[in-house]
């Protein structure tokens, strides 16, 4: 794990019970800098800022995988990395 002044990110291993392989999941935690008008209950709270892409639906998926991983153990590997610094380093974030 990394943490300092702006950078939040850290991995979560999930040892298979026969692994082949180590399968990677990636997920963005960030906020673009755009207003929210939405008006709907789940907006932001960040005056400012606002999750408008796909992000919040892979953090959904990591999640929701997690928490099934938890009552049945994968036969391969699981790597996931959760990161907030994946569009400053322009690495593939939206």
């Amino acid at each position: 794990m990394r943490f300092g002044p702006g950078v939040r990110e850290f991995l979560v291993f999930v040892k298979g019970s026969t692994p082949a392989k180590t399968i990677g999941w990636r997920t963005d935690i960030d906020g673009l800098p755009i207003v929210e008008e939405t008006g709907f209950a789940f907006a932001s709270q960040h005056e400012g800022r606002m999750h408008a892409c796909g992000h919040d639906m892979h953090m959904t998926i990591a999640l929701g995988l997690l928490e099934q991983l938890t009552t049945e153990q994968p036969k391969n590997n699981l790597l996931f990395f959760f990161s907030n610094q994946l569009r400053k380093m322009k690495l593939g974030a939206c």
